[in-house]
């Protein structure tokens, strides 16, 4: 996990400049440890959940799909502990609450909604070239003391964050199953919702599937167009690599028997819609 002591270093030492340069590039540091301690949220249950299936990258909303799909508790402070080791012959005749427990770790809270407020902030006060208004000049930078009074309330967050000392991933049971790839894709059982779409965790692969539920069962139904070659062959593309397809590109899926290809391209149409009352009348005026 990063060390958010040393980000705060970095932060302090560049408002000691006491300039509007110094603190514009300590609003920029402020606003990527906020993307920092939000995403490694994310990367410690990315085998739970693919970067494919991130429905936005702002902060606060990758944080939020981390908590309703991977790990409800992902921002909660918690506490890891262990009992210290007993003497042999007193295993299974001590009460568990009767033991002595040491501390190995603590994830600290996320407080992703504050810290999304700060981001935008610090972007407005800071980041941004404001439009002129009619005779002024255009600004550079922005107004040093709000730069600064936003700087302290950020730095004021990750101060409450700087305790932690480890991240901890999901409790919740796994749910497994091979993509046509040959990759296992996690994901966990308590979490998913009839519906919901799952890509595979692997790069490379296009493959997607929804979610589906029949009594205590779990089905995984893999997302393709099938189509028919003129050989009589039946040939299945991923939806993925339909949807990333941008106008006017095209995408070929080849037959294995034939070697004949089949294109898929985006066309934008234009069609004419019959009035009713024409309609009705078979067209005629």
């Amino acid at each position: 996990m990063i060390n958010i002591r040393s980000r705060i270093e970095i932060i302090e030492s560049l408002l000691a400049m006491q300039t509007v340069q110094g603190a514009t590039y300590a609003a920029l540091e402020c606003r990527s440890t906020i993307e920092a301690m939000c995403y490694e949220r994310f990367a410690i249950t990315n085998s739970h959940l693919s970067p494919a299936d991130l429905k936005k990258w702002q902060p606060r909303e990758v944080v939020r799909q981390v908590l309703e799909e991977a790990n409800s508790r992902a921002a909660e402070p918690l506490v890891l502990m262990i009992a210290k080791p007993q003497p042999t012959h007193q295993v299974g005749k001590i009460d568990p609450a009767d033991l002595e427990y040491m501390e190995i770790g603590r994830q600290s809270e996320l407080r992703y909604v504050a810290l999304a407020k700060l981001h935008h902030a610090l972007s407005n006060v800071a980041l941004h070239i404001k439009i002129p208004s009619a005779g002024s000049a255009v600004e550079i930078y922005g107004d040093r003391g709000e730069i600064e009074a936003k700087i302290r309330e950020t730095i004021a967050e990750f101060t409450a964050a700087s305790s932690g000392t480890m991240l901890m991933g999901s409790i919740e049971s796994d749910c497994s199953f091979v993509c046509i790839c040959g990759s296992t894709i996690k994901r966990k059982g308590p979490m998913l919702r009839a519906g919901q779409f799952v890509s595979c965790n692997r790069p490379e692969c296009k493959e997607t599937y929804t979610v589906s539920f029949e009594g205590d069962d779990v089905y995984f139904t893999r997302r393709a167009y099938s189509l028919e070659c003129q050989c009589g062959k039946h040939l299945e593309v991923p939806d993925r690599m339909i949807r990333e397809l941008k106008l006017g590109d095209h995408l070929v899926a080849e037959c294995s028997d034939c070697m004949s290809q089949i294109f898929f391209k985006w066309s934008l149409l234009a069609a004419h819609r019959t009035p009713v009352w024409l309609a009705s009348a078979g067209g005629k005026t």
